[in-house]
Parts: C-alpha cells; structure tokens; sequence
C-alpha cells in the first residue's frame, strides 16, 4: 500500500477482511463495526447548519480586515468542526473560507451581499472540504450592467487592483469591484461611481482529486483574464446601510450600525412599488407605473431604494428636456434603458406630457413617448420597467390610461416623523433624546421628508458649530454628536420662518389668549367652532381635496386661516358674482369696536402687559376719559404711542434708569391725536347686517 489511500478505500478493504475471518472468529467484526461508527461520527462532526446574514462591505471591513471574501463565524462553530484558525469549507458546490470571530453566535454567519448572492437565499451546510482552491489558468469575465460613464482605462486598473489580491471564484459568480483606489491613481477623467460589478461567466482550472466541480482563485499576472460582452443580469440586492463614522464595531454590537436603506416611514410606498414591479415582470404585462407626491415627500428616495431592492440599474430622465425634437430624444432614452437592462427608468416631471390641444409640442413628445412604450418587450426575465413620477394632483386624458398602477406619497403624519426624524438621526451620526425628538417633531408639522432632512442638517451643524468653538479640551470625543436643546431650538426657528414664507405653509403661532383683551363671548365661540372637528373629525373629513387643505390635513391638527376671503366675493355673497362663497360659511364671527368701558379695560389690560406702570389702577383711569367706538387697532396706536412718550421724556431727563414708567399723563397727551377708524356710518351698516343675519342659521357676534 502506498498510503495515500482514501478513508473509504481503507474501510472496503477492511470489510472484506472481516468477511473472510467472521465465520471462524466472530470478534474480527469488531474492528469493521468501530471504523464505520468512528467514520460516521467523524462525518457527522464535519457539517453544521448556519443561518446566513448580510451586511455593508464598509462596515464587514470592520470586523475583519482584508478578507473581503470570507463568512465570518463563531469560535464554538470551529471547535465543532474540530478545526481552528482559518479553514476553508465547502458550501452549496463552492469553497470559502471560515474566519473565527468572537462574540458571534454558533448558529450566525456573516459576509457581504455580494458573496449572499453567490450563495443563494436559505441556511447554509458547512463541511469541511478536505482541499484548498487551486489556481485559475483562464477566467471569463463580463461588465453587468455596461458602465458608459466610466472609460476603459479605469475600469482596467480597477479590475488589476481587485485582482492583485487571489480571490475565489465560480461561473456565475458577481464580483464587487471598487472604482475608488483605481479612480485615484488614473489619469482618466474622475468618475462618480463608486463600484461596478462583473458577472463570472466562466471559470478554468484543474481538475480536483476527488472530481468535485468546484471554483478556482483568479490572480493577476498568472490568470488568463478574458471579457465578455455586457450580458442583462439582475445586480445583488441592497437592502441595508450603515451608519456613518462607524467605530468600535464588534460581533456583539455591529447590528446597531445597521440601517434599512429605505428612510423610515416610507417603507409601505416602497413595498407597494416593488410589489407592483415584480408583476410587471409577468408576461402580457406592460410595465408602466406612477408614483405621485409632492416635491420634497421622497418619490426621489422610494424610487432609488426600489431599483436597489430588486438589484435594477436606475436611469433617472426629466421629461422637461424631451421636448424640442422629442422622436430622436425619446428613441435615445429608451435604446439606452434596452441596453442597461434589467432597468429601472425613471420619468420626472411626467405632467409636461399632459399636454393641451393648442400645444403641437408637447402633443408630439406624447406621441413619441407612447410610440417607444409599444416596443417594450412584455413579460422579459430583464425587462425596462419605466415608473413616472409627478407632483401633480391629476392626470387627465390619454397620459393617466397608460399606467398599470399609481402609488402615492403621501406626507407623513406625527408617527412617521418621528420614524424620519430618528433614521435620519441615525444616518447623520447624531444623537437625540426622546424630549428633543419629541419637541422636533411638534415643531415640523405638515414638513415633509426633505424638510425634515433640513431641519436635521441644521441642528447638527448648530452643534458641530458649539463643538468646534469648544476645541478638544473639552473632552467630548468628536466623533459623538449629541444634540442640545439650543441645536434643536435654532434649527426649528430657522425652518418654522423658511417654511412658512411658502404659500400656504403652516405656522404654529406664539400668540395666546392673554395676548387678546375682552372679546370673552367671541373667544368660546371660536374654541367650540375649532374643536368641533378636532373631536369629531369624521363629520368634517369629505370634501377637502383642494391642495390648500391637503397641506392643512398633513399639519394636523391644524387651523386654516384665509385672510381677506371678501376678495374671493367683491360683492358680498348673495348678490356677487362669485358664486355664493359668502354664503357658504358655517358661521360668522364679527369683531367689532368696543362700544363698552369693559370691553376697552380688556384690550388695554391685554396691551400693557409688558408695560411698566407708574400705579396699578391707571387703566381704569385711561378707560374713564376715552371715547367709545373705539377697535382694538386704535387703542393698540394708543398705547404705543404713550409708551413712546414715556421713553423719550426717560431718555430727555437723563436717567439711569432702564425702566420706562408709563404714567396716566403720557396716555393724556396722545389722546388728543387720536382719531377712531370706524365712524357712525360704517357702524351703523354692521348693526344692520347684524339684525339682517341674527335670525338665520349663520350668527353674528357684536363685540
């Protein structure tokens, strides 16, 4: 015997020793009987079961540094196996190789989703393979999905800086190849993409001495390294991200790196999309979807995060530039998206093919838009999947029939800014307490996603801002960004001003009761007018469908006010020619002139809030020699102006004093320039509108 014989070489030819001898010596079984259970035993040891877990190259990196290509395992997992350190174990018809991670459970193992996808979905059985990966002589290999942007040269010296590492590989494997080291080094045009992929397509080498069909590793200068043309693929799915500066990863506490690439709170547009995506894929299907929502509401984010999940190339294309010519512009964005296939192509702006009958432009770029959708082929393993995307309300004629299906993003509601607010924490490195999540999300009602983004931006540049002005001594480590009340603070200001110079972009205002004098019976009367939809929201929820109110109902709770609603009826109602919009009001409230001394004791109380009195019972006094008939804008002119006074004559007199005493003698001296707005003629018109009005279903107030 040469000694190289197999285990199971060995246990033939002990089983046909012990044949021959068991008829005269039984025990000669017992030998035979012990290697087949020491060989079983032996088998039994060298395969475990594990559960396979993806997670971001850059964070992978982290926890094992140059072995991009690896499963990562617990410790207790080798020591089942019998093995130590790095082994290489046959998986699914392919080798790898194992590292020992601690920390990590027996039942887990960790890659990237490159090699994921090599794998394929479900548990895995590890084995121990007996053998290593022999050198490649000849490798095929093809660019998915053709890159136009990036030149040859740089994707040649992206591919020699991969490949001057061995890496393992099988046909049909994908190859995550980084374009940064190449991109830094080249001396061709800079590139934004970050990674291309290329698809295995075969793989030659020598033969194993067991005849199992495994890979081979790939080396540059001593593989034979030969290209294909691009071929259509589907790209490794993306389903996670990870957090930004990441630090101290460990096996115990990696997963608090990890993020989902959809923003939090638009998880159910998403999947709605990629549901509706994957049955346009069907045969007889043309697919063709809209997603609808405003700008800013993260159309943008859910049609990325879609291509990502379904590992499609997204071509991104604003309809706006496809008129003018538009037959050779559409028939170059459709070739483009066939050669990129499987493709996701987005259409922004679709509204602009809406079109009208006076507009030949936009009708002919409808005509060729629909003339490039026929071609596509139904039913493709890699189809062009075309998703429009708008921020119009409605799509009306021939346009609104060719979509298969409309999602709409919708703005989000207190619970998922509060989702948002904190995945957008998470992704800016910042931390918050619940109390400033709580307080941001008060502060951003009616926001959307990208306005919330801002308002996160700003708070942590408030305060890297402080951190910076600090200087290292003052021990924070600088990779922790913990916000502050006062980051928060300025941040929502800033937001609140930007926001609501938009029109009609809610505003929550600072103003209270104690700031309106008087008016008691009108201030219950608008409490129970607001809080009637507010604890009966159903009986007020139809009907409000115009883009005013729906910006109302995303900031809801929420008080629409319409300032100057006369000039929608120039007549007044009944007989004006804007069709009755007057009329249409549930109830009038009139805020008239203080015609009693209470009313005017109120307003000024109300006023002089903030004032410094020369006594406390001047009011009463101020209120004894003025007129009635007076609104709250001239007793507000009032009392401005004798604080004026008050000032100037504290300024003249050269105190040093910062108080201005207000006294009975300043509201005396600008009494006289006091002239009242209203005059008996337009009162006497309001008493009558108020007799006319009194007795129907609408009130009015007198106050």
């Amino acid at each position: 015997m040469s000694g190289k014989e197999s285990p199971l070489c060995l246990l033939t030819l002990l089983r046909f020793t012990s044949q021959i001898l068991a008829p005269r010596f039984p025990h000669a079984l017992f030998p035979f009987l012990s290697a087949v259970y020491l060989m079983y035993a032996r088998r039994r040891r060298s395969k475990v079961n594990v559960d396979l877990q993806d997670i971001p190259r850059e964070l992978f990196e982290q926890l094992v540094l140059g072995h991009p290509d690896c499963l990562l395992v617990g410790c207790n997992l080798l020591e089942h196996l019998r093995v130590s350190g790095q082994v290489w174990v046959q998986v699914a018809g392919r080798l790898v190789q194992v590292i020992p991670i601690t920390g990590l459970p027996e039942g887990l193992a960790l890659t990237t989703p490159t090699l994921m996808s090599n794998f394929g979905p479900g548990p895995l059985l590890l084995s121990l393979a007996g053998v290593e990966p022999q050198l490649a002589s000849q490798v095929t290999l093809s660019l998915c999905p053709m890159v136009e942007e990036v030149s040859p040269v740089l994707l040649d010296a992206a591919l020699e800086s991969y490949l001057h590492t061995p890496r393992y590989m099988c046909s049909g494997d994908w190859l995550e190849v980084d374009l940064t080291p190449a991109n830094y080094y080249s001396t061709s045009p800079h590139c934004s993409l970050s990674k291309v992929f290329y698809r295995v397509v075969e793989v030659i080498g020598p033969s194993y001495t067991d005849n199992v069909t495994r890979g081979h590793c790939v080396l540059w200068g001593l593989t034979n390294i030969l290209q294909d043309p691009a071929n259509p693929h589907y790209l490794p799915s993306v389903n996670t991200r990870t957090r930004p500066r990441p630090f101290s990863v460990t096996a115990t506490n990696y997963k608090q790196f990890l993020l989902s690439e959809c923003p939090a709170g638009l998880e159910s547009h998403l999947q709605e999309l990629v549901e509706c995506m994957r049955v346009g894929c069907t045969p007889g299907v043309r697919p063709v979807f809209l997603v609808r929502g405003q700008q800013g509401s993260g159309v943008k984010e859910v049609v990325r995060c879609a291509a990502n999940i379904l590992g499609v190339t997204l071509l991104s294309v604003d309809c706006r530039d496809m008129l003018g010519q538009a037959e050779s512009k559409w028939r170059a964005v459709f070739g483009r998206a066939n050669r990129l296939r499987p493709c996701l192509l987005q259409l922004r702006n679709i509204e602009v093919l809406n079109g009208t009958k006076d507009s030949r432009e936009e009708t002919r770029a409808f005509a060729a838009f629909t003339q490039q959708l026929d071609n596509i082929p139904d039913g493709s393993t890699c189809p062009v999947l075309v998703v429009a995307t708008t921020g119009a309300d409605t799509m009306v004629g021939a346009l609104s029939r060719l979509f298969l299906h409309t999602v709409t993003v919708t703005s989000p509601d207190a619970v998922s800014r509060t989702s948002m607010l904190n995945w957008l924490l998470a992704i800016s490195g910042a931390e918050a307490s619940e109390e400033l999540v709580t307080q941001m999300v008060t502060c951003s009602a009616g926001f959307l996603y990208a306005d919330l983004a801002s308002l996160i931006s700003h708070a942590v540049r408030n305060r890297l801002k402080h951190m910076k002005n600090l200087g290292p001594s003052s021990g924070v480590p600088s990779h922790l960004i913990e916000l502050q009340l006062e980051d928060v603070q300025s941040a929502c200001d800033l937001m609140q001003a930007k926001y609501s110079d938009v029109m009609g972009g809610p505003k929550i205002p600072s103003v209270t009761w104690d700031d309106v004098g008087g008016l008691g019976a009108l201030r219950a009367e608008i409490t129970r007018t607001v809080m009637l939809p507010l604890l009966h929201p159903k009986l007020l929820a139809s009907g409000l469908r115009r883009a005013v109110f729906e910006r109302g109902r995303a900031a809801s709770p929420c008080v629409i006010f319409f300032d100057e609603l006369d000039s929608l009826a120039p007549n007044r109602g009944r007989s004006g020619d804007s069709g009755g919009v007057m009329d249409r009001l549930d109830k009038l409230l009139f805020v008239g002139a203080c015609e009693d001394k209470n009313s005017q004791l109120g307003v000024l109380t109300a006023l002089t809030r903030r004032f410094q009195l020369s006594e406390h019972n001047i009011l009463q006094d101020v209120c004894n020699f003025l007129p009635l008939k007076l609104t709250g804008a001239d007793l507000y002119s009032l009392c401005y102006k004798a604080w004026l006074r008050a000032a100037r004559t504290t300024i003249l007199a050269g105190s040093s004093k910062r108080q201005v005493l207000v006294s009975l003698e300043d509201f005396r001296s600008v009494l006289d320039d006091l002239v009242p707005s209203v005059n008996d003629e337009d009162l006497e018109y309001f008493r009558q509108l108020h007799r006319q009005l009194g007795d129907n279903h609408n009130q009015l107030y007198m106050h």
